[in-house]
């Protein structure tokens, strides 16, 4: 009887030192895994940030379908209406594209192809191209027709601090 009794007194022992090993690796495991949860966490901000900071400051309207509403923006929002086939468009291109990469944090640039945005292009009543459209947060728009005031790249850079 009494092998039983230490028998059945080490079956118990060793039942519960498993069970505390077992709640010990289950704890090991659980902090690791948030340990690994706060790593992805902060790898996937780390990532966020990373496709921002590549992320183009030129938002390229592909129809008038996936254009934007831009009837109540938040920020000066710069919009310029080209074609592909337009040789000033061309030409001022690399200009609005630099003012977008020094201003996309303060502004908000887009540029429309009006072959491909037709509908928007007639919202707006251009006309010709090069146009560059500028809605201000309070409503107001202005409009620059041609490259005379906007090009080379100080006088539209100018433009644009004028409106921040």
């Amino acid at each position: 009887m009494k092998k039983l009794f230490l028998s059945l007194m080490g079956a118990a022992a060793l039942t519960l030192m498993l069970g505390a090993c077992s709640q010990s690796k289950n704890a090991d495991a659980a902090a690791q895994e948030g340990e690994s949860t706060e790593a992805t966490a902060a790898a996937d901000k780390s990532e966020a940030a990373a496709a921002e900071a590549q992320a183009p400051k030129v938002v390229e309207v592909a129809n008038d379908a996936a254009a934007p509403n831009l009837d109540k923006v938040k920020k000066l929002t710069i919009i310029d209406f080209n074609a592909t086939w337009c040789v000033p468009c061309r030409k001022f291109e690399s200009v609005f594209d630099s003012v977008a990469e020094n201003y996309g944090d303060d502004a908000f640039f887009l540029s429309v192809d009006v072959d491909n945005c037709p509908q928007l292009a007639e919202k707006y009543n251009v006309s010709s191209i090069p146009t560059i459209l500028l809605i201000r947060p309070d409503g107001k728009t202005e409009t620059y027709v041609g490259l005379e005031d906007i090009y080379p790249y100080d006088k539209f850079e100018q433009v644009i601090k004028k409106n921040l």
